[in-house]
């Protein structure tokens, strides 16, 4: 008997990722780009890196792809995307942190969501944006520059009405969308670091986690989440330890 609720304390105390059932997948970067929640396991490309679970991107084209179909955004009624990020002052205009579309084959985006790192317009900051046709199609969301090495939190929610722009943890804007929705996004590609426009520059920085969630979150779970911060996966010495402190506090009680 106190070997199996040895047993289940050790699995108790190694979960330390408490999910939510709003969120779909996350990726944390500790093994590649595995779902932590789901089965949308991605891939590195074009020479990406997985380093102190971040994801490390140097631009020159590289990027994780994500399986489009399978996250398939465009079954969701309301989107949250999440992301923790540090930005590159070196990062170029239009570079984007996550995007989910279709490129028509002549490398413009169509029908598209994407959370933005770099806006290429007078602002040049952080924001989202969300068509149904191509780029003189979007409702989009913009905040201030945020490309100075330091790590940000951002989160994009899209509901059947508006689209709006978090930043560590603060609302910052939002906009009635003009009669699009999350099912006009296509599900032909995903990515993070690279933008659905194949003449965009992918990123340059890194992605400590990314979230993805099937509704739109409120302001408060936005701001609590943002004080939760990433999630911290402890190392395998660190699970050994708590595994043997269960064990302890259990001969303990004998």
């Amino acid at each position: 008997m106190e070997k199996k609720l040895f047993i289940v304390m050790f699995i108790l105390c190694s979960v330390v990722v408490a999910t939510q059932a709003d969120m779909t997948h996350q990726y944390t970067f500790e093994a590649g780009v595995s779902d932590g929640i789901g089965t949308a396991d991605g891939t590195l490309e074009g020479g990406a890196t997985v380093s102190g679970g971040q994801l490390v991107l140097a631009g020159s084209d590289q990027y994780a792809g994500l399986p489009a179909a399978t996250i398939a955004i465009n079954t969701y009624s309301a989107v949250t995307l999440e992301a923790w990020v540090t930005i590159d002052p070196a990062t170029p205009n239009w570079s984007m942190i996550g995007a989910f579309g279709l490129d028509d084959g002549s490398g413009t985006g169509y029908d598209y969501l994407m959370l933005q790192g770099k806006r290429g317009d007078g602002v040049k900051g952080v924001g989202a944006v969300l068509s149904d046709n191509y780029w003189n199609s979007e409702d989009w969301v913009s905040g201030a520059a945020y490309n100075n090495n330091t790590e940000v939190h951002l989160a994009a929610t899209v509901d059947a009405t508006d689209i709006s722009l978090y930043v560590n943890g603060a609302f910052i804007t939002t906009k009635s969308l003009g009669g699009r929705t999350l099912a006009d996004v296509s599900n032909a590609n995903a990515y993070l670091g690279k933008s659905i426009y194949a003449e965009d520059p992918t990123m340059i920085g890194s992605i400590n986690e990314f979230r993805i969630y099937d509704t739109a979150m409120s302001a408060a779970e936005i701001a609590d989440s943002y004080a939760a911060g990433p999630t911290m996966v402890p190392e395998p010495a660190t699970m050994v330890l708590l595994g043997l402190g269960s064990l302890l506090g259990l001969r303990r009680k004998k």
